[in-house]
């Protein structure tokens, strides 16, 4: 390799692992953080949600990767340990028929539908030191999960403050898990609102960091990334117990390139697949930018592959390329006229990094092996690759609507 590529390999490294690189070089804090554009999740941040994650029952494990290479922390949620918390804080969760609901929140006109809301609310009690207790729980632990705080008059004629969980009838049944692939822009506690409005479902949910990422250890690469995504799969099939048919792989930008391995590898078991805002493939990604990052990208871009024999051995590297992925799905003649599993493709309007067409292509392939479903969310304002459709409230509601189609 020469030295012009090393150079130039550094700086896609800088670009694609991002957060996976600061310990590594910290020269390139700066560049990453510059590229990033959102909020700096600083140490004091990762603590306080941390500290909030584990509150409301996250279990921190690690685990070491599938190549010997990397030690991988991740954190999965039991929404039956999330409702045993909230009832030893004093608090309730469950259906409640609505009477009165805050007018600001304008949850009139929906109520007269007759729809079913699952809230989060205090237990009556007269004692202050439960009181008390359950003000600081309701307020510092559930106050950042992202969901509607109203008013409502309960059974005993009171008006308590409440969260709304969900809206309707529950999409899933019991026993489904969300296992989030993130950006490589961030940690998983920066995914609380993502935790937030799953575990609001009834759903059990599991994120992790990639090697190199925050207390995650090793040297990061698009086949150790694969390995890190494989090893957190297994843990939940093999020490969990979950069914494959109600695993959910999802991730954000290149988390859902990373995602994608799991549904080639799983597609035959009825893995379903959710996919947010990401690419075709990363080469093709780099043809659609400025000249200057193009001719970068095309130097470097082998920098990012692993040359590792014992990752080589485990795993094939492709340059994050889901369009191939699902390609090979198509061609497996059992899956054309078996379809299993759900794909939902997510694509966010005014997106200036990945192209609206890029989830168009993934959705008319997906179409060929899977139930597929696409969503659009709709922002007015802003660069839309930044925006989390999971916070917008009209997008979850469709979203949930599309869930139900789900029929395991």
């Amino acid at each position: 390799m020469s030295f012009l590529q090393r150079i130039m390999g550094k700086w896609v490294r800088a670009c694609v692992f991002q957060k996976g690189e600061y310990k590594r070089f910290s020269v390139f804090k700066k560049i990453i953080q510059m590229y990033d554009k959102r909020p700096k999740l600083d140490e004091i941040a990762y603590d306080y949600f941390s500290y909030i994650l584990e509150n409301i029952g996250g279990v921190k494990n690690k685990i070491t990767a599938l190549d010997g290479l990397a030690v991988i922390e991740y954190m999965i949620f039991r929404h039956e340990v999330f409702l045993k918390i909230i009832e030893e804080n004093g608090g309730r969760w469950g259906k409640v028929n609505l009477t009165c609901l805050d007018e600001k929140k304008d949850l009139y006109k929906q109520n007269s539908k007759g729809d079913v809301f699952y809230l989060i609310y205090k237990t009556p009690t007269n004692c202050f030191y439960k009181n008390k207790r359950w003000k600081r729980f309701f307020y510092g632990s559930l106050g950042d999960l992202g969901w509607d705080r109203i008013q409502f008059i309960d059974d005993g004629g009171k008006r308590q403050y409440a969260y709304i969980t969900n809206i309707g009838d529950l999409p899933l049944k019991k026993g489904h898990v969300f296992l989030r692939c993130h950006s490589p822009g961030k940690g998983y506690v920066s995914e609380n609102v993502y935790i937030g409005r799953h575990l609001g479902m009834m759903c059990d949910i599991c994120v992790f960091d990639y090697r190199g990422t925050l207390n995650s250890k090793g040297i990061p690469s698009e086949g150790g990334y694969y390995l890190d995504a494989i090893t957190i799969f297994e843990q939940l099939v093999y020490k969990y117990k979950y069914e494959l048919k109600k695993i959910w792989v999802t991730g954000f930008s290149l988390g859902a390139a990373v995602a994608a391995i799991i549904k080639l590898k799983y597609h035959r078991f009825g893995i379903n697949y959710i996919c947010e805002n990401s690419f075709c493939s990363l080469k093709e990604l780099i043809k659609k930018r400025n000249k200057i990052i193009k001719l970068v990208g095309f130097i470097g871009v082998n920098s990012i592959l692993s040359k590792d024999k014992k990752t080589l051995k485990l795993i094939k590297q492709d340059f994050f390329n889901t369009a191939e992925k699902f390609n090979i799905l198509i061609n497996e003649k059992q899956t054309v006229c078996d379809k299993k599993g759900m794909v939902i493709i997510i694509s966010t309007k005014n997106d200036s990094v990945v192209p609206n067409k890029s989830c168009k292509v993934l959705f008319n392939l997906s179409k060929c092996f899977s139930n597929a479903f696409m969503l659009f969310c709709e922002n007015e304002y802003g660069e839309g690759h930044m925006v989390k459709p999971i916070e917008n409230k009209d997008f979850w509601l469709k979203y949930i609507e599309i869930l139900r189609n789900y029929n395991n």
